[in-house]
């Protein structure tokens, strides 16, 4: 019993640090917006998205907070000056690098 609880554990806390690994890679990453668009409500609406939360504009600059796939699109997690948090799906509207 004592043998499982350990292996529980274990996997939980490797589990932990990969998900922490992958948060912190996609935070070292900016969105640069090339042309005015919005950032909306969720990710997973790919490109019918139409909640919008804010609008951003052209030559803005946004630290991401986290990046996820759908099928044949990628969404990327933005705050706002505000703190709101919104999703923009990456097209030509936008260019991704690495902060470093």
């Amino acid at each position: 019993m004592k043998k499982v609880i350990i292996a529980i554990s274990l996997t939980a806390i490797l589990i932990f640090c990969l998900v922490w690994l992958d948060i912190q890679n996609d935070k070292e990453n900016i969105l640069i917006v090339k042309k005015t668009s919005y950032a909306f409500d969720d990710w997973e609406c790919g490109y019918r998205c139409t909640q919008t939360k804010f609008k951003v504009f052209e030559d803005e600059r946004y630290n991401v907070e986290r990046i996820r796939y759908g099928k044949d699109f990628m969404a990327i997690q933005i705050k706002s000056k505000n703190d709101i948090l919104g999703w923009v799906i990456l097209d030509e509207s936008y260019e991704v690098i690495n902060k470093k």
